[in-house]
């Protein structure tokens, strides 16, 4: 199976992307600061991008390097999540 349309595997991904930026989902979520939905609407977003993969890549690389993919459709939102 694909990157595309795995919901299950782009639900990780993005908590990944996540984590890599500093940002802790479940916190966001006890506070208030992301929605289910929201959450849910990143995934998504992330099930339909084509670079997906390299999100991955780089969450399975060293920890020095950065996960914020050039072109990464979740960055935005994680980023305005920050503690």
């Amino acid at each position: 199976m694909g990157m595309v349309g795995d919901a299950g595997l782009h639900f990780w991904v993005v908590r990944g992307v996540a984590r890599r930026m500093g940002v802790n989902v479940n916190e966001a979520m006890y506070e208030g600061r992301l929605s289910r939905a929201h959450f849910g609407a990143m995934v998504a977003r992330c099930c339909a991008c084509p670079r997906a993969g390299d999100c991955l890549s780089c969450l399975a690389a060293d920890a020095d390097l950065p996960a914020q993919v050039p072109g990464c459709v979740t960055v935005r939102d994680l980023a305005g999540l920050r503690a």
